[in-house]
């Protein structure tokens, strides 16, 4: 979207559950306006008050959107009365033109039930992008298509192989939304999902036997992401449920890499001793 829009002054909030912001860095280099908020939802009230106040501040600059990128298990409901909240400070500041659900077409019918917040997402946005889904077969995503419209029938649906789904959504937005400001949130402080941070020093690791640490992690996990500095090169990783991307980055950073866990703090243990096996050297995870 924001390559799409590369002629037009944004703003983005990037929010992470995560203590440090690795989305962030890889929007370092575009000509945006960033702010960052980890370490919880900002549709928490643990974060909530901060997101307000990043709102109210972006309001004067100089920006034609502000793009919220939420976290992937963030509960977008109470956005409503989130923005209620800065017109009582900034008035008429900004015209809410929508939410984008980007649906994971690879785990969505698998997930769906066991995560409760797919379902909130799908609710409070009014464009669903599908994505992963091109070598999928037609009867397949039709089974994707029905589903989200049993979440929410009047959502618009886009595959982003079938379409450059960027002209489409915008064709989709700028139609300002009715926003319920009684609505709650269902992230609270008590089922934030735990992330751990694992930071390294040395640099003498070997790239396969670091895809085997990350590979034997991926049970514990919904998303690995981050950094690790192998010999003189950065990677960057990524992982979602059982699928790992690791390539190299064009940025000279240390190892750093966030842990979002599915099996609360008892992924500690599977950190240090699938470490220990595979690579066998320092660490801290914090």
């Amino acid at each position: 979207m924001i390559k799409y829009l590369e002629d037009t002054k944004i703003a983005v909030v990037m929010n992470e559950f995560g203590r440090v912001s690795i989305d962030g860095e890889l929007l370092e280099d575009t000509p945006i306006i960033l702010e960052a908020i980890n370490r919880g939802s900002i549709f928490c009230s643990c974060l909530k008050l901060n997101f307000v106040q990043k709102l109210i501040d972006l309001a004067d600059s100089d920006s034609e959107y502000v793009f919220v990128e939420g976290s992937g298990l963030a509960d977008p409901s109470n956005m409503g009365e989130i923005l209620d909240a800065v017109d009582t400070v900034k008035i008429d500041s900004y015209k809410y033109i929508g939410g984008i659900c980007v649906v994971d077409g690879l785990n969505f019918l698998n997930d769906k039930e066991d995560i409760e917040t797919i379902k909130y997402q799908i609710e409070h946005c009014q464009i669903a992008v599908v994505s992963k889904t091109e070598n999928s077969k037609r009867d397949y995503k039709d089974k994707i298509f029905n589903e989200i419209k049993k979440i929410n029938k009047d959502i618009n649906i886009i595959f982003t192989d079938e379409v450059k789904a960027e002209e489409e959504t915008m064709i989709f937005l700028n139609k300002e939304i009715y926003m319920d400001k009684n609505k709650k949130s269902s992230n609270t402080k008590e089922n934030k999902p735990k992330s751990l941070c694992l930071t390294s020093e040395d640099n003498n690791i070997n790239i396969k036997e670091f895809e085997g640490f990350i590979n034997s992690m991926l049970p514990y996990a919904y998303r690995i992401k981050g950094f690790v500095k192998i010999l003189d090169k950065t990677y960057e990783v990524h992982t979602v449920q059982n699928i790992c991307e690791i390539k190299e980055y064009n940025k000279n950073l240390k190892t750093e890499i966030v842990f979002l866990s599915k099996v609360g703090p008892n992924i500690i243990r599977p950190i240090f001793d699938n470490w220990k096996e595979k690579i066998n050297t320092e660490i801290k995870v914090r």
